[in-house]
């Protein structure tokens, strides 16, 4: 679903439903300061998705 599986509308509503866990694909967070670190958590074999996050 969304852009390569379907329409991008279809997933928005989708996730404002709740119909999917995405909070579970998460592997590890990181603060902006720290991008370069959490680059090289994605570039790990097995990493699934590395979230980078902003103050504010």
């Amino acid at each position: 679903m969304g852009a390569r599986g379907g329409r991008v509308a279809d997933a928005v509503a989708a996730l404002e439903q709740k119909h999917y866990d995405v909070g579970s694909l998460i592997g590890r967070r990181f603060r902006i300061d720290d991008a370069v670190s959490a680059l090289r958590a994605a570039a790990e074999p097995g990493a699934m998705k590395i979230l980078i996050e902003f103050p504010g």
